[in-house]
C-alpha cells in the first residue's frame, strides 16, 4: 500500500496546502496565549481570541478545499464533491 505523500505529493493542491496548514496551527497557538491566564475574561483578550479563531477557521476552510482538490486531482475518475 502506498502512503499519502507518495499518492498526492505531485498534485498542485498538495503543494498549496502548507500555508493554510501552518495558518491553522499559528492561529490556535496565538489564541491560546489569551486563554492561559485569568485575563482571558478581559474584553480586549476576548476580541483577540475571536480574531485568532476566525483566522483559524479561514485557514481550515482553505486547507479542506485543497484536500478535496488534491483527492480529485489524484483520482480524476472518482467524485467526492457533491
Amino acid at each position: 500500500m502506498r502512503d499519502g505523500k507518495e499518492l498526492f505529493s505531485e498534485t498542485t493542491a498538495f503543494k498549496k496546502m502548507e500555508k493554510p496548514h501552518i495558518g491553522v496551527h499559528d492561529a490556535i497557538l496565538s489564541a491560546l496565549k489569551y486563554v492561559s491566564n485569568k485575563e482571558s475574561y478581559d474584553q480586549k483578550n476576548q476580541n483577540n481570541i475571536i480574531k485568532h479563531m476566525s483566522d483559524m477557521e479561514k485557514s481550515s476552510n482553505e486547507l479542506f478545499e485543497y484536500l478535496d482538490m488534491m483527492v480529485a486531482e489524484a483520482n480524476p475518475n472518482v467524485s467526492i464533491l457533491p
